[in-house]
């Protein structure tokens, strides 16, 4: 018997979640007035992150960005044409340094004008990750995605 397996299992049965509702492509959840709530597709075995958005004066904070290809790009312009729209992101807080939540800072930042925030550590990681070109940093990195279930294509 796998303890392992059989721990994540029982674990992962245990879970309740407070909202039955998660929001599939091209769709919000309003959690309270004031946050909403997105799911953006992942390339990999990880297949979504969440985002939020919250009321921020005439505007929204988003929280987190969503992975850096175009497919994000196209998810997350579906959204501000469809139940996203007229909506205007004011500030964009990145949480980490992970591929999946600074990926597309860059694109709503440029998007919407509004500053990014995010600790100096996370954003300089971020910074190292993406400008650090030799060939073997990036055949690591391309490992290390394949090995959490990401298509070798992606990488």
């Amino acid at each position: 018997m796998d303890t392992k397996t059989d721990t994540a299992k029982s674990s992962a049965e245990a879970l309740r979640y407070p909202h039955d509702n998660h929001p599939g492509p091209d769709q919000i959840v309003e959690l309270m007035p004031g946050v909403l709530w997105l799911r953006l597709a992942l390339p990999f075995r990880l297949n979504h992150v969440n985002i939020y958005l919250l009321a921020d004066g005439d505007g929204w904070t988003a929280v987190d960005a969503g992975f850096g290809n175009e497919e994000t790009i196209a998810a997350w312009s579906a959204l501000l044409d469809g139940p996203l729209k007229g909506v205007n992101i004011v500030r964009l807080i990145v949480t980490h340094s992970h591929p999946d939540h600074v990926g597309l800072a860059g694109w709503i930042v440029e998007r919407f004008g509004c500053p990014l925030l995010m600790s100096q550590v996370e954003y300089l990681q971020s910074v190292y990750f993406q400008s650090r070109g030799t060939e073997e940093r990036r055949n690591a990195q391309r490992l290390f995605f394949r090995r959490h279930g990401m298509d070798e294509s992606l990488t």
